[in-house]
Order: C-alpha cells, then sequence, then structure tokens
C-alpha cells in the first residue's frame, strides 16, 4: 500500500517469501507513480506498478493489504482507508493506527464502523505496531515459555522516535 518507512521493508519481506505475491502498491507521491515498486524499495524491478489512485488497489484481485503510511498525521483518513479496504473484500494488516492494535481504545462509533466494513467485505482486520508482529505478538509468546504459569500478560512498546519522519 505504501513504499515509506515500513512499507519499504515490507516489500521486499513480501516478494521473498514463497506463499505470498504482491499485485499492488499505493503511493502518495507524484514521483513514485507510475514506477517499478521494486525499484522504489531497493530490490530492483519486480514487475508491479506503483499507483496513486486507491479505486486501483480496491480492484485488484488481492486476498489481503498492508495498508503502511503514517496514518497517524491523519488518523480519519486512515480510518476511512483501511474501511474502503475493508467493504471491498481485503482483509487488511496495519501499522498506520496503533490503536488499531486494540480498537475498543477508539471507542464504540470506530468499532462499529470497522466491524460493519468487515462484514459487508467478509474479511478481517490486523492492527500491529511499528515492527508487525515483534513486541506486541511474538515477544509475550516467547517469555511465556519461561513460565511455569501465566495470569496475566501485557506487553508495552517504548521507541525513541526522534529521527521518525513524523510529528
Amino acid at each position: 500500500w505504501a513504499t515509506g518507512g515500513v512499507g519499504s521493508r515490507a516489500v521486499p519481506a513480501v516478494v521473498d517469501h514463497p506463499d505470498l505475491e504482491l499485485v499492488g502498491a499505493l503511493v502518495y507521491r507524484d514521483e513514485k507513480a507510475g514506477r517499478d515498486v521494486g525499484e522504489l524499495c531497493g530490490i530492483g524491478p519486480i514487475g508491479v506498478t506503483t499507483t496513486k489512485e486507491p479505486a486501483d488497489i480496491h480492484a485488484l484481485d488481492a486476498d489481503c493489504v498492508l495498508y503502511m503510511p503514517q496514518g497517524e498525521l491523519n488518523p480519519a483518513r486512515a480510518l476511512d482507508d483501511i474501511c474502503e479496504l475493508l467493504a471491498s473484500g481485503k482483509n487488511v494488516i496495519s501499522t498506520a493506527l496503533t490503536a488499531l492494535i486494540y480498537p475498543k481504545h477508539m471507542g464504540q462509533p470506530v468499532v462499529d464502523r470497522l466491524e460493519k466494513a468487515c462484514a459487508e467485505g467478509g474479511v478481517t482486520l490486523h492492527g500491529t505496531g511499528i515492527h508487525p508482529g515483534g513486541i506486541t505478538e511474538r515477544f509475550p509468546l516467547m517469555v511465556s515459555a519461561l513460565s511455569a504459569r501465566i495470569t496475566h500478560v501485557r506487553a508495552e512498546e517504548f521507541s525513541d522516535i526522534r529521527t521518525y519522519a513524523a510529528p
């Protein structure tokens, strides 16, 4: 979905995975549009041309969309984009809004909207962090293997984001 800080790392992972196929990429800047996404991500041409048109992504025959823009800059737009993707029949994995890790933090109206979009498209949403699957998912499982009994699991991730290009 994007070729920024997180998306540019996701593209090579998708391309290298034997069970996945990259079929499209949305970009936000004119200079990135119409280019090979592999070249933008530094892995060479892969035959997938970027677009600035969300409708092009909605029209793709894709099971899942990785939605990874800096959604915290415009949470309303990110939520709109995610709901449109879900309603179009695409499962969504997103790092764009941290609150999507636990959508109830965004309030019941947002939860209702997400559930409606998922039901309409017959799909699911997985919200994850800036390091997808790391601290919030794999780390607690790994640490739990060291425990004889678990009564509660809480994982928090803190990052030095002073060099991250977002307010």
